[in-house]
This record gives C-alpha cells, sequence and structure tokens, in this order.
C-alpha cells in the first residue's frame, strides 16, 4: 500500500516506529493545512517559511504524545496555532508592534474606485469591523478568528485553546458586545 492510501493513524505508527518516509507523507499531507493557518496571522512570508519548517520539527517530536481519542488534524491544528499565537507574542513584546492585523488580509480584495453606494456602505463596514477586531485583546481576537474566520465548532475551539466550552462563550459574547460598542 503507498503512503497516499495510509491513514494518519497508519502514518503516524510507522513514523514512531523509525519509517521516515511515512512522516514525509504526513508532512504532504498537512503542509497547506499548516501554512494556510501560519497565513491567517503572519504576513512576512519568510516568518511563514521559518514557521513552517519549525512546526515540521515540532510536530515530529510531538508525535508520541498524540492521542487517538483526537482527530490527528485537530491536534495539529492545535499545536501550530500555539506556536504560530507564541511566535507573535514573542514579536509584539520584541518590537512593540502588532503582528496581527487582520483588517489588510481580509479585505485587501476591496477595489476603493468602485464607488457603488450599497458595495461602498458594505465594504466601509466590513472594514470597521475588521478594525474593531484588531483592536480586541489576544484572547478575544482568537476566539472571534477561530470562530468566524475558521468556522470552527466552540468545542473545537475550547480544544484548541485548552479551555472549556464555557470559557469559549464567554469570550465570544464579550467580543461581540466590546465590537458592538466601538
Amino acid at each position: 500500500m503507498s503512503n497516499i492510501e495510509k491513514t494518519d493513524f497508519e502514518l503516524i505508527n510507522e513514523t514512531l516506529n523509525g519509517n521516515k518516509e511515512s512522516y514525509i507523507a504526513l508532512v504532504d499531507r498537512y503542509q497547506g493545512f499548516i501554512i494556510s493557518i501560519i497565513a491567517k496571522y503572519v504576513f512576512d512570508k519568510e516568518d511563514v517559511k521559518d514557521l513552517l519548517q519549525e512546526l515540521v520539527v515540532k510536530i515530529y517530536f510531538s508525535l508520541p504524545k498524540y492521542s487517538i481519542k483526537y482527530k490527528f488534524k485537530n491536534w495539529v491544528y492545535k499545536i501550530v496555532l500555539n506556536y504560530v499565537l507564541d511566535f507573535i507574542r514573542k514579536k509584539n513584546s520584541k518590537y512593540n508592534y502588532e503582528v496581527v492585523d487582520v483588517s489588510e488580509q481580509q479585505y485587501m480584495f476591496i477595489d476603493e474606485n468602485d464607488n457603488t453606494g450599497k458595495e461602498f456602505a458594505v465594504k466601509e463596514n466590513l472594514k470597521k469591523v475588521y478594525d474593531c477586531i484588531n483592536r480586541l485583546k489576544q484572547k478575544y481576537k482568537e476566539v472571534i478568528l477561530l470562530r468566524y474566520v475558521e468556522g470552527l465548532e466552540i468545542p473545537q475551539i475550547a480544544e484548541i485553546l485548552n479551555t472549556t466550552i464555557s470559557n469559549v462563550k464567554v469570550r465570544l459574547h464579550r467580543a461581540k458586545k466590546l465590537i458592538e460598542k466601538n
């Protein structure tokens, strides 16, 4: 059976038994997924490449801790997100500026020359919403982005952030109130 046909669990077991080709197949399978997560939070291409390389190594050495009671994709997502958020925190404290700026990424498709009334108003409102999200504390920004940009369900968010479902609901509620207030 080729590596392409194998399940994640089979590839993980083979990797843990020393088969490096199985890990390469696992990386090939999830590389695009990992990059898409990183790119939502980090916009410098070199940082994205560096983070990808670091995460491939981190996931490899974390494989013995993986439990089959979790979906592998969710487990990878949690590792990637935590690593990227740590990277952002370190970079923010080092340079004292906000790296995570969803406003530019999310509405860079807006054509400023398209002045049709209704469409322009929608684009302006969208811009204001993303500006409000950028002003939120990190713990509120995380849940908003995971829920409404990533489209994750509340239990998945709780698992990724290593918190309770009720805590995620509270953070979402508070974040929405802060956005409405602004």
